[in-house]
C-alpha cells in the first residue's frame, strides 16, 4: 500500500501498513508530548478498520511506561530478574533485543522484548531468565539489593526460591550459603535443602 494510494477496502496487509503510516506520522508529536506510540492491531471490517493505538509516558532513562513495563514491575521479582533489566539489551538466538515488559496472560510467552527494528516479540521466560540470570548480555551473578530483593532473612521465614529448574518454589530459610549470594533454603514439597541465589520474601 503505497502512501498516496487511495483505500477502497480493508484486508489484513492494508490495516497493518495503515497502522504502521499512523504511527510514523504522529512519533514527532509523542517525541514532543514524551510518549510512545505503539500500534496494536484493532477490529477490521470490509470497508472500516477500528485502530487501536496504545500511548505511553516514557520515564526520564527513556523506558517507555507500558502496561507491560508496569507488569514487569509487579512480576520480575519471581523470575529473580532484577528490576534494572527492564530496556535493557540481551541476546537471544544471536540477535539483539530490548526487554519492554511483562504479561502475565501468556504463561508461555510472558516476557515481551524489542528487536533492533522496533517490532515486539513474545519470549519463554527460560530464554529470558537464562540471559539475565545466566552470563547474558545483561546478566547478573548475584542478586544486587538494587535488584529489589532483600539480601537477609530470619531463620524459618517463608520465602520463594529458585530450584536448578530456574522456577520458583515455596520453601522455608535456614542460613546464609557459603557461596556469596547464595542462601540455604528448605523446599516446601520436601526435596531437601538446597543453596539458592534468588530468595524472595512472601
Amino acid at each position: 500500500m503505497a502512501k498516496t494510494q487511495r483505500i477502497s477496502s480493508f484486508d489484513k496487509t492494508t490495516a497493518r501498513e495503515l497502522g504502521a503510516q499512523v504511527t510514523a506520522e504522529i512519533a514527532a508529536l509523542c517525541d514532543r508530548l514524551g510518549l510512545k506510540v505503539e500500534y496494536r492491531g484493532g477490529t477490521l471490517g470490509t470497508t472500516s478498520f477500528d485502530m487501536k493505538l496504545a500511548f505511553a509516558v516514557v520515564s526520564k532513562d527513556g523506558v517507555a511506561q507500558t502496561k507491560e513495563a508496569e507488569a514487569f514491575k509487579k512480576y520480575q521479582r519471581m523470575h529473580g530478574i532484577p528490576l534494572s533489566a527492564l530496556g535493557q539489551p540481551f541476546l537471544s538466538k544471536g540477535k539483539t533485543f530490548i526487554l519492554r515488559g511483562y504479561n502475565p496472560s501468556a504463561p508461555k510467552f510472558p516476557f515481551v522484548a524489542e528487536d533492533e527494528q522496533g517490532r515486539t516479540w513474545k519470549m519463554t521466560k527460560h530464554g529470558v531468565e537464562r540471559e539475565f540470570l545466566h552470563g547474558g548480555k545483561a546478566a547478573a551473578p548475584t542478586v544486587p539489593a538494587s535488584a529489589g530483593l532483600r539480601t537477609s532473612f530470619a531463620k524459618g521465614q517463608k520465602v520463594m526460591a529458585k530450584w536448578k529448574d530456574g522456577k520458583m518454589y515455596g520453601a522455608t530459610y535456614l542460613k546464609v550459603g557459603v557461596r556469596p549470594g547464595f542462601h540455604r533454603v528448605q523446599f516446601d514439597d520436601g526435596s531437601g535443602v538446597y543453596g539458592s541465589n534468588v530468595v524472595v520474601a512472601v
